[in-house]
């Protein structure tokens, strides 16, 4: 968990999705602001991740020699994220579809449940990669946020990403009655179970990778 790695991760799962949810706007017209907001988060998040990189405030192998961009850098991501919050504020009422989600259950109840995960994913991997610089700033103290912490709060978010992949392909949308989705889930359950119980017989070890086999 480099934390240049994590901050060219972090525009990535804000595009990825975006371009889940921006088939909602396209199909039912709903998530507007919803979608512009990640639309503006993505190119926040690459301007902070340029910071990072250039500005030699972290220790990473991946990173660039020091330069005299990051006070500048950190300038222009400070600038996108105050005029984001405005804009958003300002004409996010015209952008603001009527209509609203029918079931939970559904085919746009699905692609919203793999934004808010994708969101709090990238949320997550954010705050482990600046707390560090936080404390430091702050108490000149040197702290290191590693991979247990990542793992310990990453690995349910990543189970219940693969639950809403496997079942939103499932989903109609506005909804989905419960006889038509255990119809359509009967198939792909069963061949999951038998790859799960595969992949254990020929050795998998480990919750993760078994389900990730499935």
């Amino acid at each position: 968990w480099d934390p240049v790695e994590n901050a060219s991760l972090l525009p990535w799962l804000t595009g990825t999705a975006f371009l889940h949810s921006v088939i909602v706007q396209e199909r039912r017209g709903m998530l507007r602001v919803w979608n512009l907001s990640l639309l503006l988060a993505t190119f926040a998040l690459t301007i902070f991740g340029t910071f990072l990189t250039r500005s030699g405030v972290i220790d990473s192998v991946h990173e660039f020699s020091a330069s005299s961009l990051g006070p500048l850098l950190l300038g222009l991501f400070a600038t996108i994220v105050i005029l984001s919050v405005a804009l958003v504020g300002w004409r996010g009422d015209q952008l603001r579809s009527p209509g609203s989600i029918d079931s939970p259950v559904s085919r746009e109840g699905a692609f919203l449940a793999n934004n808010l995960l994708f969101t709090l994913v990238a949320f997550i991997i954010l705050l482990g990669t600046v707390f560090p610089l936080i404390v430091e700033a702050i108490n000149n103290d040197q702290l290191a946020v590693g991979r247990p912490y990542f793992d310990r709060m990453l690995l349910p978010l990543g189970i219940a990403l693969l639950l809403v992949m496997g079942v939103a392909p499932l989903l109609t949308w506005r909804s989905t009655n419960g006889h038509l989705l255990g119809t359509r889930a009967l198939g792909p359950a069963a061949l999951g179970a038998l790859t799960m119980a595969a992949a254990v017989w020929l050795g998998a070890e480990g919750l993760g990778p078994v389900l990730g086999i499935a």
